[in-house]
């Protein structure tokens, strides 16, 4: 190494275009993985091995932040310290959406330590010091994926009401601007508002893992607000909390031609980069056309609409994320319009065989089956599922759920004795 320094300073040069995966592999290295990141084409490297070899790599918890360290607090709390002032020092060597990207990531780990199901009042309190603090940064303080990751947090601790004038007051200063050029700046709009759609309308943050309790139905003035509210998105006009929401058929359709040509328009460009804001920025843009659709019509067009938008990117690429995600879209409106409203059962079981036909290691997909089939008692179609699925078992997945539902159930037997 001496000699090598005498003659060159530089041992080797990574190029600027993997700076960013460099980065997500060290963390990686630390024991995390990002599902909004998404793994680096290092990781991909080594999954593409393991698929080659037989020993398919598939975790499906369901978390922002997967953590080898949860097991131990100590580890946890010197690895997490460590992570996170390591990404503080390089997220300004990065701008745009990949900036961002390591921002939330950093915030992300920051917050692994909290639990959402034990939350102390001092607990919810620091959350709030942690993402205020962030916003007061200079590079956050515009930045409305951040904002977003502000109202999903209070959402996650139950204040949906806070989340909600947050959102308002956010869309209040940002807003008007025009969402045709894919940035980090539109997705980050985007994403405010398809939060603040799913505020008004009560969908659930989380994944569709199970049924709902059933709730009040949605009032006509709720859907004129979230139809006004996208009708000012695709259009660039500025948000007012005031709007009196009056929806004309002519803005409806000038809506829903826009909402088409942008996912076209994102899909297309993504297909030519890869770049993940233009991936992301495809899936927001659909869910709201979607939710768009829930407000103006019913269950079966918006399901239609995501339909048609997922055929319509299989054209540009076979990145089978998007399918997946889709899936998961069709899904949490199937369940959330059964609880506001009747829908037959069917409905929700034609997509649920349709999505683990396709991906029948997910463990979003099968939790909700089996939440399904143990409300409907019908315990052999379940076992008729899980037994043909462990017979060719290539993921441990299916059989932990399959597990993890048989101990449910015993428990449940020796409560009720």
């Amino acid at each position: 190494m001496v000699v090598f320094d005498d003659i060159r300073p530089i041992l080797f040069e990574v190029p600027e275009k993997h700076h960013y995966h460099l980065v997500l592999a060290f963390i990686e290295f630390l024991g995390y993985r990002s599902h909004d990141c998404g793994p680096s084409i290092f990781a991909k490297s080594v999954e593409a091995l393991h698929d080659k070899s037989g020993l398919k790599v598939s975790i499906g918890k369901i978390c922002k932040v997967q953590s080898l360290n949860d097991d131990n607090s100590d580890t946890l709390y010197i690895v997490n310290t460590f992570a996170v002032t390591l990404l503080r020092q390089l997220i300004p060597c990065f701008s745009n959406h990949i900036g961002t990207s390591l921002t939330l990531l950093a915030l992300q780990i920051e917050l692994s330590r909290f639990r959402t199901n034990n939350l102390t009042k001092n607990d919810k309190k620091e959350i709030r010091k942690i993402m205020k603090n962030a916003l007061k940064e200079d590079r956050n303080r515009n930045n409305l994926e951040v904002w977003s990751m502000y109202v999903n947090l209070e959402r996650m601790i139950g204040k949906t009401g806070e989340a909600g004038g947050i959102v308002e007051t956010a869309l209040s200063m940002y807003s008007g601007k025009s969402i045709e050029q894919v940035n980090s700046e539109s997705y980050g709009l985007i994403a405010l508002c398809t939060t603040y759609c799913e505020i008004l309308l009560g969908i659930d943050l989380c994944d569709p893992t199970s049924l709902l309790a059933r709730q009040p139905g949605i009032s006509m003035a709720i859907k004129k607000k979230v139809m006004g509210l996208l009708c000012n998105l695709m259009e660039g006009k500025k948000f007012s909390p005031s709007d009196e929401n009056v929806i004309n058929p002519a803005s409806v359709l000038k809506t829903t031609s826009k909402f088409v040509k942008s996912i076209d328009s994102a899909a297309q460009m993504f297909s030519q980069t890869s770049d993940e804001c233009c991936k992301q920025t495809v899936l927001q843009l659909t869910w709201c056309y979607a939710v768009f659709c829930l407000s103006r019509t019913d269950l079966k067009s918006c399901l239609d609409a995501i339909e048609s938008a997922s055929e319509n990117i299989s054209s540009y690429t076979n990145d089978k994320t998007f399918r997946k995600v889709f899936y998961t879209f069709q899904l949490k409106l199937i369940v959330y319009y059964m609880s506001v409203a009747s829908t037959p059962l069917s409905t929700l079981r034609v997509y649920l065989d349709r999505a683990l036909t396709d991906f029948p290691e997910e463990a979003v997909f099968l939790s909700l089956f089996l939440d399904v089939e143990r409300k409907s008692k019908i315990s052999g179609r379940m076992n008729r599922y899980f037994d043909r699925l462990c017979r060719s078992l290539v993921s441990p997945v299916p059989l932990l759920i399959a597990v993890q539902h048989l101990c449910d159930v015993l428990e449940k037997r020796n409560t009720e004795g």
